[in-house]
């Protein structure tokens, strides 16, 4: 007995001196330290390299994703300008006022025309009668203001430079850093040269988005930056198509060079906006400095000294329900498939009507964020203006394709709740 016990306890400290052995052996063995693995973007997601000036057309950059009420799909909003954005967060709730959408005929074919100027009727609505004792009194709401027609030399064709930097949630991805170009519209709202358009066309736009790489999924936070802007108006004496030649035939408008350079100037940002705002609130203002490189060999030699300029007017104060709107863009088709990159962009019109307003849940909880339409847009409509019988209610920022197009656009009443309370800038000045 006493022997097998020994032979038991023997074995055992073999064993154990083997286990130390090859732990001391692997312990001993030199180690070559761990490689930071960078984030690799899906090619789909990076931005274009940007193109030499007077080159050929490359594709435009896929730009950040505009926040919506459920992940990436086809019935999701995404950009205007991009055809494949990456998944997107959804985002905080908010507070709406919904009316259900009026189908909209589709466009058809595109050929170049030209024609007169559309203006639609005002639609005033009906006198509210207040409450109150005999005798009843019938107060009426302000006068609309009447219908104009829309100069064209407003409408704005915008390629900015830009940065895309992403940065991963795990820090064990190295962040990447892109550069490439994008390309909107805009809307002069300015005498002296201010442009409207979107922060993910001319300005920072900071968005989340979820990709898998490898097996795990990783949340990223992608800053785009724009790094300089060139801008080219209509020509003097171009007539823009009416609604109805938009809904039949759609012919195009010509943008000849993109003479301009135009900088930041107004950016809404800060702590007063909640994350759905900071999302949402996608527009920025440029201004105009000078002449591009370009401009002399396309016979621009000077800056006017005063921009024809559009009128915003709050969409809260027309609002109803199939109101007709229409609204002038540079489609990434038209625009990509048209001779000279830097000299050349085509405007395409869109009609469609109003369907909901929704208002913003901290800076702009008192007024309207944004507002839908059934507006057919494709990609590269970004920052597009949108006119209500002449004038700017709202800027294109995204749109969802299911059964018919949706189109969402910044309400013109937060834009001037900005610039008002922020800038003290003042329509028509």
């Amino acid at each position: 007995m006493k022997s097998g016990f020994l032979n038991i306890i023997l074995l055992v400290v073999i064993g154990a001196g083997l286990v130390l052995g090859g732990i001391g052996a692997y312990l001993a063995i030199p180690k070559t330290p761990e490689k930071k693995p960078e984030i690799v973007i899906p090619a789909s997601a990076w931005p274009e390299p940007a193109p030499p000036r007077n080159s050929t057309t490359t594709a435009p950059v896929a730009h950040a994703p505009i926040a919506s009420s459920s992940p990436a799909s086809s019935t999701a909003f995404v950009p205007a300008n991009s055809p494949t954005p990456l998944p997107i967060l959804p985002p905080p709730p908010r507070a709406t006022s919904t009316a259900a959408a009026i189908p909209l005929p589709p466009l058809q074919t595109t050929i170049a025309a030209a024609s007169p100027q559309a203006t639609f009727p005002a639609t005033s609505p009906p006198p509210i009668i207040a409450a109150t004792s005999s005798p009843q009194i019938v107060s009426s709401t302000p006068a609309l203001p009447p219908a104009q027609d829309i100069d064209p030399g407003v409408i704005v064709g915008i390629v900015c430079d830009i940065k895309e930097e992403y940065a991963a949630s795990d820090p064990q991805y190295a962040p990447v850093t892109e550069t490439g170009y994008s390309r909107g519209t805009g809307v002069i709202i300015d005498k002296r040269g201010y442009i409207l358009t979107n922060k993910h066309v001319g300005g920072t736009f900071v968005q989340k988005a979820t990709t898998t790489i490898g097996y795990d999924e990783v949340t990223l936070t992608i800053t785009t930056r724009n790094t300089g802007c060139w801008a080219g108006t209509l020509s003097q004496g171009t007539t823009l198509p009416t609604a109805q030649q938009i809904q039949t035939f759609n012919p195009l408008a010509r943008i000849p060079v993109l003479a301009y350079i135009a900088v930041p100037l107004y950016e809404p940002s800060g702590k007063t906006f909640s994350e759905l705002e900071k999302f949402e609130a996608d527009f920025t203002v440029l201004k105009i400095t000078g002449l591009a490189p370009d401009a002399t060999t396309f016979g621009v030699t000077s800056t006017p000294a005063s921009f024809p300029y559009a009128k915003l007017l709050p969409v809260k104060d027309i609002f109803k329900e199939g109101a007709p709107v229409l609204s002038y863009g540079a489609p990434a088709d038209a625009s990509a498939a048209k001779g000279d990159f830097f000299s050349t962009i085509y405007i395409l019109g869109a009609t469609g009507q109003l369907s909901k307003i929704e208002k913003g849940n901290k800076a702009f909880a008192d007024v309207p964020l944004t507002v839908q339409m059934n507006m057919e847009v494709s990609g590269g409509r970004s920052g597009s203006p949108v006119f209500w019988n002449g004038y700017v209610i709202g800027l294109v920022q995204a749109y969802k394709a299911n059964n018919k197009t949706q189109t969402r656009a910044v309400a013109s009443d937060a834009i001037l709740k900005y610039l008002r309370e922020t800038h003290q800038w003042e329509p028509g000045q």
